[in-house]
């Protein structure tokens, strides 16, 4: 299991005051995805990018709408997101400013690019390959983006499974 260093959002810092002082419904995270985003290449190959609060979705997710000298993916490979809901028993509360969500990649979920529950951004073949994923988001019930994390790139394949958590401290 590894711990990601994941931000709050500004979405979320901007919403939760407001669900929890009861002005607006409260929004529950609800799921997560985890994406073949998340990387950079400043010339000696791919290497995890620092998180990025100010997201409203995955990386991966925003790039098609970045000018194309700001886009970091192109159409050269298939990329895509798995996404997963989340049980009562995947969050911890560790302390009253603290809460933990388990973020679990079973062995049957996204083992290749084109898995049952998998978007795909960039689609250009390849697609019984094992997904490298390098991002993971939070998502609440109205499927905005709470947090936001990166770690370093994770292969998936039917053999194992990937465990991350999520630490929120308020």
């Amino acid at each position: 299991m590894s711990l990601v260093n994941a931000v709050v959002t500004d979405k979320a810092r901007e919403e939760w005051p407001k669900q929890f002082g009861g002005l607006v419904p409260f929004q529950a995270i609800s799921y997560f995805r985890v994406s073949e985003g998340g990387w950079e290449n400043p010339g000696a190959g791919r290497q995890r990018r620092i998180p990025d609060k100010s997201f409203q979705n995955m990386d991966l997710v925003l790039d098609p709408a970045r000018p194309i000298i700001s886009r970091r993916y192109f159409g050269f490979e298939s990329f895509g997101y798995f996404q997963k809901a989340l049980t009562p028993g995947d969050f911890v509360y560790e302390g009253p400013t603290t809460l933990k969500v388990r973020c679990l990649l079973d062995f049957n979920d996204y083992n290749t690019k084109n898995a049952v529950g998998t978007t795909l951004i960039y689609n250009v073949g390849g697609l019984g390959v094992s997904p490298e994923v390098w991002e993971l988001g939070l998502f609440d019930a109205n499927n905005s983006m709470v947090a936001y994390g990166t770690f370093p790139k994770e292969i998936k394949d039917v053999s194992k499974q990937i465990e991350n958590s999520v630490r929120i401290v308020f």
